[in-house]
């Protein structure tokens, strides 16, 4: 949702030259919809600079529920979504205070366009695809 739709996006575009169509869930109604549509078998991605309780939490939930494999990926090391899945990467946030009490940032859409790029690089040189 947001920002981090993006590097979602990205993913979604890299996975095409190996075949595979992914959907992008970039809004809260969607989310909602996608709570009652979980199947076993599915995968969940789920970029999240905050990983944000208010936005996944019902997802995380059913998805456990369901036994669907989900991989959080935020820069939120205290998440309390992390505690709902075994699979998640905490990135690093360009958010940087310096000592003049201004805040300087890069945006952090950077380091999960990257990592979106990783997973693609990873799934592509992997010998067990599915």
């Amino acid at each position: 949702i947001g920002n981090t739709a993006l590097s979602a996006e990205q993913l979604t575009y890299s996975m095409y030259s190996e075949d595979k169509f992914i959907e992008v869930v970039d809004s809260d109604i969607k989310i909602d919809y996608l709570v009652n549509a979980l199947k076993p078998g599915m995968l969940l991605i789920i970029f999240s600079v905050t990983g944000s309780t208010t936005t996944y939490l019902k997802l995380m939930q059913a998805a456990k529920e369901k036994q669907i494999t989900v991989y959080l990926i935020t820069m939120n090391q205290d998440s309390k979504l992390l505690s709902l899945t075994n699979h998640q990467f905490i990135l690093p946030s360009t958010y940087v205070h310096n000592n003049r009490q201004t805040v300087h940032m890069v945006d952090n859409r950077t380091i999960l366009y990257c990592f979106a790029e990783v997973i693609s690089y990873y799934y592509s040189t992997s010998e067990n695809k599915h």
